[in-house]
Formats: structure tokens, C-alpha cells, sequence
């Protein structure tokens, strides 16, 4: 939506009003610094938004931050408390914008690669539980696996709701994250090869269920 409405045609409104946007993105982005457990995906898409507007503010202008791209390179944490001083004083012309849109992509990817490793943990134990309980000393390592289980299907859970739009990330994730935790599972037992099924066979809705066990 917001790409819909950097394009040629911008309503009157939105070019007399431009700077009020910027000003409340920033004020969303210091009350979401505020909240006690964070919000990284609301977070990255406020800074997107911040970006495609500050871009569209500044788009006939030259910026040269020598001091800014220097600081990139010395000191990150303190590179990105510098944008936030920024944003917060409404110095929009003084944002990085060599390097804010690099970052939100490694911020978006940090996102995934965390769902897809729960999901390896997963797999991992499922297969544990299912086809390896009895060579592994049975309940004391059952109990161990359920605990993991439940930490990495809530950690999950926690991102879906954050970022919608990787609702489906799971699913194209499963093949591929699934080879990779029989390979450790095969590591981590006395497992004869090609004991595991060589695809996964459980659904995501089965593998992503809090209360689900393939007993």
C-alpha cells in the first residue's frame, strides 16, 4: 500500500502532508521502543515505511554523510542509535539512506531464518520421538524433547503473529529443513540408515500444533 502511494500520481494532500507522516512514523517507532516484549516485525515495517517517504522527501537532493557511511563501518549499535536520535528530532534529511534499506532486509531475513531453524528443531525431535525413543534411555529424554518441542512451536507462533505475511513460510521451509534434522538425527542415535522416511511425514499444521505428539 505504502509503494501505492509513492507513485507518480500523489494526491495533492499527501504532498502538503508528507512531513506529517514522517513525523508520526517516528513517534510510533519510539512507543514500540517502549513496549516491554518488542516488536521486531512492526518495528522493520515502520523503518520500511520511514525509507520509502524520506526517499520521496529527498529525491531531488544530494546527501553526503561522510561522518554517517564512517560510522557504519566502526560502530553498528551505535550507528543504529544514531538513526533513532535522528527520527526522534525529525531530522529526516540526515538518515543513512545508503545503508537503512540493506539492514531492514537483514532484519526481515533474520526473521525467517529463525522460523525455519525452530522448524529444524522440530523435525528433529519429532523423528527422535517417533523412531528413536528406544535407543535413547525412553522417558528422561522424552520429557527433554516435549520442553524443546513446545519452546520452538511457541517461538514460532510468536513470529506468524508478528508478520502475517509468513504465514505460508513454514510450508516452503518443510522439505528442506526436514532432510536436514534426519541427517542429525541419524548423527545423534545408533538409527540404521534409511530408517527415517526419506519426506516429512506429518503436515505443518501437525509439526506447528503445540499439543500434537506422533504416538
Amino acid at each position: 500500500m505504502m509503494d501505492e502511494m509513492l507513485n507518480d500520481n500523489l494526491p495533492p494532500i499527501w504532498e502538503r502532508n508528507s512531513s506529517d507522516w514522517l513525523i508520526d512514523l517516528a513517534l510510533r517507532l519510539k512507543a514500540l521502543e517502549q513496549e516491554p516484549s518488542g516488536n521486531p516485525a512492526a518495528a522493520i515495517e515502520v523503518w520500511h515505511q520511514v525509507i520509502l517517504l524520506s526517499q520521496a522527501e529527498l529525491q531531488d537532493l544530494q546527501p553526503s554523510h561522510p561522518s554517517e557511511a564512517s560510522l557504519f563501518d566502526q560502530d553498528y549499535c551505535t550507528w543504529v542509535k544514531e538513526q533513532i536520535r535522528l527520527l526522534h528530532l525529525r531530522k529526516f534529511d540526515q538518515l543513512d539512506l545508503e545503508h537503512l534499506p540493506d539492514e531492514l532486509n537483514d532484519l526481515a531475513w533474520l526473521i525467517e531464518r529463525e522460523i525455519g531453524t525452530n522448524l529444524e528443531v522440530i523435525c528433529n525431535h519429532l523423528l527422535k520421538y517417533k523412531y528413536a525413543r528406544e535407543y535413547l534411555n525412553d522417558e528422561p529424554c522424552c520429557d527433554s524433547w516435549r520442553t524443546t518441542l513446545l519452546k520452538a512451536r511457541w517461538q514460532i507462533a510468536d513470529e506468524l503473529e508478528a508478520s502475517p505475511s509468513l504465514q505460508d513460510y513454514p510450508a516452503q521451509e518443510l522439505d528442506e529443513r526436514y532432510q536436514l534434522a534426519t541427517e542429525q538425527v541419524y548423527q545423534e542415535t545408533q538409527l540404521l540408515d534409511a530408517t527415517l522416511p526419506k519426506s516429512c511425514p506429518w503436515t505443518v499444521n501437525q509439526i506447528l500444533d503445540q499439543h500434537w505428539l506422533p504416538d
